[in-house]
């Protein structure tokens, strides 16, 4: 601060205890912000006081969390499997055949019709013959 002429002594004083003043501040402010465990505590502390106000966006964020993680590990254990790759594709599954309910001696239904998993003649799944003839055929293809 540059000395004025007309200035006395007691302005100059009160001029350099406000600046020091402003000094103490300033360097009060900047150990408070090098303080982090206490920063953490206030973070803290004003996370608590919204939750309380309003628990909506951290419910939210948790369940987006939650599906994120089940998706990884879901995800994962298809991919071990053996529907996960595509090879499975090209096998074709079972097909649900309908079975209608079978009519007793008076004409009337003795129960209701279901959808059986019995192998289709024509659907070549695993079980059937056509099934294991290509897949050797696919073998022999691969080995050579």
């Amino acid at each position: 601060m540059a000395k004025e002429s007309g200035a006395s002594i007691a302005e100059l004083e009160l001029a350099n205890v406000r600046t020091r003043h402003a000094l103490e501040r300033t360097l009060a402010r900047a150990r408070q912000k090098a303080d982090v465990p206490e920063r953490w505590r206030l973070l803290v502390a004003r996370g608590r006081q919204q939750l309380r106000r309003d628990p909506t966006p951290l419910v939210a964020m948790m369940i987006i969390a939650g599906t994120g993680v089940v998706a990884i590990v879901g995800g994962s254990f298809i991919g071990r499997t053996r529907a996960g790759h595509l090879e499975a594709a090209s096998t074709p599954m079972l097909v649900p055949v309908f079975k209608p309910a079978k009519t007793g001696k008076d004409g009337r239904y003795k129960g209701a019709g279901a959808f059986a998993r019995k192998p289709d003649k024509l659907n070549p799944t695993e079980g059937s013959k056509q099934y294991k003839k290509a897949q050797k055929k696919r073998r022999k293809q691969q080995s050579k």
